[in-house]
């Protein structure tokens, strides 16, 4: 199995459909009171803002995180309506602050 590519923020339309690996820094935390749901983590890295949805069990690593922490994520990249996300597979680690 091919490693994900590592890629920009701004590449994600052009991405649609593999696994990638992302990194920006952390602009916002949005816990959702959806049953079922996980949090979202809104990365920022220069050159565009992406969604990145944690599953449930990454609550925990989520709420840890604060504007300005610089992580990355390893999902499959999927459009929406306003744009693509990041749908990370696993948790967020936290690369430094």
């Amino acid at each position: 199995r091919d490693a994900p590519s590592v890629i920009a923020l701004g590449q994600l339309q052009a991405s649609t459909g593999r696994v990638v690996r992302v990194g920006g820094l952390v602009a916002r935390v949005i816990v959702s009171e959806a049953p079922g749901a996980g949090p979202t983590v809104v990365l920022q890295d220069g050159s565009d803002t992406a969604h990145v949805w944690l599953p449930v069990n990454a609550a925990a690593i989520a709420e840890a995180l604060a504007p300005g922490d610089l992580v990355e994520a390893i999902g499959s990249v999927e459009p929406l309506d306003d744009g693509h996300e990041v749908f990370s597979a696993g948790s967020l680690p936290r690369v430094r602050n």
